[in-house]
């Protein structure tokens, strides 16, 4: 009997194992709950959204998983230490010595495990801070703070694709195409080819289809472009914007034929007359192609203002400006 009273005793003074597993597990999801609120009050409008490493020296690990991170304003999303490796709906522990996981695919086959939980990265002040100083130098049109600003934010991982975007972004715009390449690169080689999770591949390539020569080996964004049309969505808006970054990647491989073909099937796809940047590529492959006339009608086709183009956005305005001025160049036979 007294051994009995002792055996309760010691329960009552300590809880069950499973109920202490249960608070811890309460605990976690309420951290959890917290900081993604946190997240997606900053978070925006992104290529991303449509459901948009080789390793950059002294730069954070690419976070493809995550929501977007970023002050208001919209962009299409939306390089690198070795760690924690994060992509849309997985999280991939990369080691130290450079080893692939065995749940990274290449090939367009769909991860071992597609159930994975995605983790939420934690922002502190500074960081938001820094997001905020890069976002207003790139609304005043201060390229170079901006490019400065995030390549501040991409030191400390894990970093939301939409801040690697924005970098690549401002780096086209200051004239800093080697860390636009190598950003490009970077990014290549850590998507993970899931087809069940194409916004974050839709992104990678349309960041490297902003300009021309982003990569050595132009098929390795046109490996993206196949699987994303291989897995066209039927909804319009998604399906425009998938066509569009296809189109892009095709012309920047030299495909100018299908880059037109998709281009076309985008802008017809909308009901809208298309975007500028569908017009703005369609007139760089007509180029390419030696139909002048094509191009220049292109240009003229170009809607003024397209519901798909948002005026607000200084990251639409600056893609927009890019093509603009790449395509007055080429037309011009100016390099």
């Amino acid at each position: 009997m007294e051994r009995a009273n002792e055996s309760r005793n010691a329960r009552n003074r300590c809880p069950a194992p499973r109920a202490w597993m249960w608070l811890a597990v309460g605990a976690i999801l309420t951290s959890i709950t917290i900081t993604a609120a946190l997240v997606r009050g900053l978070h925006h409008r992104s290529r991303g959204d449509l459901g948009r490493t080789e390793v950059v020296p002294g730069q954070s690990e690419p976070d493809l998983e995550s929501e977007s991170m970023a002050a208001p304003g919209n962009s299409r999303s939306p390089v690198a230490s070795r760690g924690n490796i994060e992509l849309t709906g997985h999280t991939v522990d990369a080691p130290d010595n450079e080893a692939d996981s065995d749940n990274e695919v290449r090939d367009g086959t769909p991860d071992k495990d597609p159930k994975r939980e995605p983790s939420v990265p934690f922002y502190s002040s500074a960081d938001l801070d820094e997001l905020q100083n890069a976002e207003t130098a790139a609304a005043n049109g201060d390229w170079a703070a901006a490019a400065k600003a995030y390549a501040a934010i991409t030191m400390n991982p894990p970093v939301p694709i939409d801040a690697w975007y924005h970098r690549a972004v401002a780096c086209l715009k200051i004239g800093d195409r080697e860390t636009y390449c190598e950003i490009c690169n970077s990014l290549l080689s850590r998507v993970e080819m899931n087809p069940l999770h194409l916004p974050p591949i839709n992104l990678v390539a349309w960041i490297c289809a902003l300009g021309p020569d982003a990569v050595a080996d132009l098929r390795r964004p046109v490996v993206l472009a196949d699987l994303i049309l291989k897995r066209l969505p039927d909804e319009p808006t998604a399906r425009h914007a998938y066509l569009n970054t296809i189109g892009g990647v095709y012309l920047r491989a030299g495909r100018y034929e299908e880059a037109v073909k998709h281009l076309r099937d985008g802008i017809a796809v909308t009901n809208d007359g298309g975007a500028k940047q569908d017009w703005l590529l369609l007139a760089l492959a007509y180029h390419h192609l030696g139909r002048a006339a094509e191009a220049r009608r292109s240009l003229d086709s170009m809607p003024a203002d397209s519901p798909l183009n948002r005026r607000d956005s200084v990251w639409d305005s600056a893609e927009i400006e890019l093509l603009q001025q790449e395509v007055t160049q080429a037309l011009a036979g100016r390099p």
